[in-house]
């Protein structure tokens, strides 16, 4: 049996998370007469396996996705249909590269300016990992 802290460790998890699995019943653990929880190796393996399998299931997912951003520097571009046609090559291209686009992001502003919404909510994604390229 394993103490929480241990068993955290383990699972490369925190106290709270450990906490949190007990409590939603993703995880047992036997309460000692003082309260504290202990964990058997069993539950440890158990836990580790789901979530190596959770991972291997996330990145089968972003595997073969993808995302497109278009920008145009102002409104004239937008209205010529500039931005749309380059997200419409873009999609062509991860269309015959055999990619499924998950997102498309579009900011009409100059390259300089890096308060773009689009941008910004692509970066986010991204440290999500919500897709592979």
């Amino acid at each position: 049996m394993y103490s929480i802290g241990i068993a955290a460790q383990i699972l490369g998890v925190c106290l709270k998370t450990l906490r949190r699995w007990e409590k939603k019943k993703q995880i047992k653990c036997f309460r000692t007469k003082g309260g504290h929880r202990r964990f058997s190796i069993q539950e440890i393996d158990s836990a580790l396996k789901s979530k190596s399998e959770e991972c291997a299931n996330k990145n089968d997912m972003a595997s073969d996705t993808c995302v497109i951003y278009g920008r145009v520097s102002s409104q004239k571009q937008s209205k010529r249909g500039d931005l749309e046609r380059q997200i419409q090559e873009l999609k062509s291209f991860a269309e015959k590269n055999h990619y499924s686009v998950r997102s498309v992001y579009k900011d009409i502003g100059s390259g300089l300016n890096t308060n773009r919404k689009g941008l910004w909510k692509l970066l986010n994604d991204c440290r999500k990992q919500e897709f592979s390229t």
